[in-house]
């Protein structure tokens, strides 16, 4: 988990870097959107079978990766309160703060967002589970 957390850290400090776990998060969520989409729409038995089963696994896969998307908010909050600490000791000028933070709070917003679309998720699941073709 450590290694993961200093791996994020690298990258949210480099040049290029964005919110990887998020953006993947974002692309399961997608597929199992498209899946479940591609199960109402099919009338062939053998395949609603087969789609039912590959929707349960992506609902599962995308609620692990909310793991992934904590891991990678706690990373990015550890990472605002050492630009703010470096800011007070003069490590850094203010336009690079701004930049660097600027760039750090659309990372947040993907992420949060991220987190919220995926409870939103689970909250479905809950309240919708005998409705669901698991």
């Amino acid at each position: 988990m450590k290694a993961l957390s200093t791996f994020f850290k690298a990258r949210i400090n480099s040049y290029k870097a964005f919110p990887v776990y998020s953006l993947i998060g974002y692309c399961l969520v997608i597929i199992t959107l498209l899946i479940n989409i591609a199960f109402r729409i099919v009338s062939d038995i053998g395949l609603k079978i087969i789609l039912s089963t590959f929707s349960s696994l992506f609902l599962i896969l995308t609620t692990i990766w909310l793991v992934m998307g904590v891991i990678e908010l706690l990373t990015l909050i550890k990472t605002a309160l050492s630009l703010k600490k470096k800011l007070s000791r003069d490590e850094i000028e203010n336009d690079v703060y701004r930049n660097r933070f600027r760039r750090l709070k659309k990372f947040l917003i993907i992420n949060i967002g991220y987190i919220v679309l995926i409870l939103l998720q689970i909250v479905y699941v809950i309240f919708n589970w005998e409705k669901l073709n698991i």
